[in-house]
């Protein structure tokens, strides 16, 4: 008797449809092109310094999960390790959206795929390299949140438990998961898809068959409403019970201090802050990094999605005023962050990866109006679409790669100021081993590096790029030197307070700054090099 054989790849294979398989592989060949300069170098900035053999900050953050998945990827922040797992991971996430969305189309499949990887957030995720890889699962446990919570009656149990998750990572996320329910809800309550469908998008079960043919679309509408509401809803509160039972210090971060203490009072800013800093991203006061041409496409696709919705209201048939609402929110849930942490006023980039979804949203529109509608002006809407997204993808490459040079060259120049100092060391007499400190604030008008701006306040405007003076910070310093020079002070580095000390004395204020001649000394045992008061 001929038994059948088990072969596990063709099975995965044959069960992932075409449209996820496009999405993921544009995903990650985009994502390598676009981020090799980061994954085949080693860029730091400020963070990574100090966490180059450790996931970061974790409770003082609210971020119980971040060591262990940290660990399991790779103990020291190696770029190709964190970094390439984030791009597979964010690919993943890709495929996942596509099939929440209902996009089927090869082409907006692939804009998805590289959207979502070339996104300008995603070179922040990769500056933070120590944490890039924590910043993937984070994002591919709240799209799988969505995913369980769409698909199955109770899946908004599994939903609660990965936001839960997913919030011990990296908390913004929230937003990118309420964003995509929402958006998930608006398409079907257009078109009226996928509301109980699998990844394939076939029926599962013959309840799920009963509740599709029996259940108003309306209905459909709430209940899938009620079960992202829950998931959302219980996996935040599950998330704000832990940090308020576990006693934790929490940092004055970015508001992360004040998650869930928003006051009435501060209801109505929030809110109008939250629609205010999309509209300005988009259209009003772009970031400095944008070009003009990214500005230009920004603007073009606000329009083309509202032409394109409200030519999706007249055309197809759903419940309006469900739909209308749904779409009145829904630059809140981009924005949520704000509510959560309502004392940020202006937010990172690495938290604006929720903004990524307004492309996305786009393209699903677009898709679904070209199937229903095959007119001359759907087709010119949908050349256009792509035209806009091409550019958009292409500019974020820019920024990418732009914002990954200036790193270099900080580094480049940083290393070249540091070596120098430990040859001015040597010279005096240091050995490896002995305890020594660079000490004093470094002038504007520093001597033996030159600060050329480089369109300073364009690429540092995205989040974690750094410039020079990133990387000579007192925080900064011993790490740089211990790390990339091997400077060490024999497992005994001097501490804030000893610094403190050594630059209200005499004998420190008696040094000449660098590159003075007399600008290293031995005070208390330990050198010194003098490089500002």
């Amino acid at each position: 008797m001929k038994t059948k054989e088990y072969d596990l790849l063709p099975m995965i294979f044959k069960r992932i449809p075409r449209n996820a398989w496009i999405a993921f592989l544009a995903g990650i060949i985009s994502g390598i092109v676009t981020h090799l300069y980061m994954l085949t170098n080693k860029y730091p900035n400020w963070d990574d310094c100090a966490a180059f053999n450790s996931g970061g900050t974790s409770t003082t953050m609210g971020r119980w999960l971040v060591t262990p998945v940290h660990n399991f990827f790779a103990e020291y922040s190696a770029p190709y390790v964190h970094g390439m797992f984030c791009i597979i991971l964010l690919a993943v996430s890709a495929a996942l959206v596509v099939n929440i969305l209902s996009i089927r189309s090869a082409t907006a499949s692939a804009f998805t795929g590289i959207l979502m990887v070339v996104f300008p957030s995603v070179a922040s995720f990769m500056t933070y390299m120590f944490m890039a890889a924590n910043t993937g699962v984070a994002l591919l446990l709240v799209v799988l949140a969505v995913y369980f919570s769409r698909k199955y009656r109770f899946g908004w149990l599994m939903g609660a438990v990965l936001i839960f998750f997913a919030m011990g990572i990296y908390q913004a996320f929230f937003a990118f998961a309420a964003s995509l329910m929402l958006m998930s809800m608006i398409v079907d309550s257009l078109f009226g898809i996928g509301s109980f469908s699998d990844l394939s998008g076939t029926e599962t079960s013959k309840f799920q068959a009963h509740k599709e043919k029996h259940t108003s679309p309306a209905g459909r509408y709430i209940i899938i409403g009620v079960r992202h509401l829950l998931a959302l809803g219980l996996g935040v509160l599950s998330y704000l019970i832990l940090v308020k039972l576990s006693g934790w210090e929490l940092e004055d971060y970015r508001g992360s201090d004040k998650m869930g203490e928003l006051p009435l009072s501060q209801i109505p800013i929030v809110v109008a802050r939250a629609y205010h800093r999309i509209l300005q991203y988009f259209v009003t006061r772009p970031l400095p990094f944008m070009s003009s041409l990214y500005h230009i496409a920004n603007i073009a696709v606000i329009l083309l999605l509202i032409v394109v919705y409200l030519i999706c209201v007249r055309k197809c048939k759903g419940h309006m005023l469900l739909n209308i609402l749904s779409v009145a929110i829904l630059p809140l849930a981009l924005g949520l962050f704000y509510v959560m942490a309502y004392t940020v006023e202006d937010a990172s980039t690495v938290m604006t990866y929720s903004y990524v979804l307004v492309y996305v949203m786009l393209l699903a529109l677009i898709e679904q109006l070209s199937s229903v509608a095959g007119d001359k002006m759907t087709r010119i809407l949908a050349a256009a679409v792509a035209i806009v997204m091409t550019v958009v993808s292409l500019c974020s490459y820019k920024i990418d790669n732009e914002s990954y040079f200036r790193m270099h060259i900080a580094y480049e120049r940083v290393y070249a100021y540091y070596d120098r100092l430990v040859v001015r060391l040597e010279e005096a007499g240091y050995t490896l081993g002995e305890r020594v400190v660079v000490a004093g604030s470094i002038p504007e008008d520093l001597k033996g590096i030159d600060f050329d701006g480089m369109d300073y306040y364009r690429m540092v405007s995205v989040d974690g790029v750094t410039d020079e003076k990133g990387l000579m910070t007192e925080g900064v310093r011993t790490n740089f030197l211990r790390i990339y020079l091997g400077v060490t002070s024999g497992g005994n580095t001097v501490t804030k307070d000893e610094t403190e000390a050594i630059k209200a004395s005499e004998s420190f204020k008696a040094l000449d700054i660098y590159p003075g001649a007399n600008c290293v000394g031995k005070i208390d045992d330990i050198w010194v090099i003098k490089v500002g008061d």
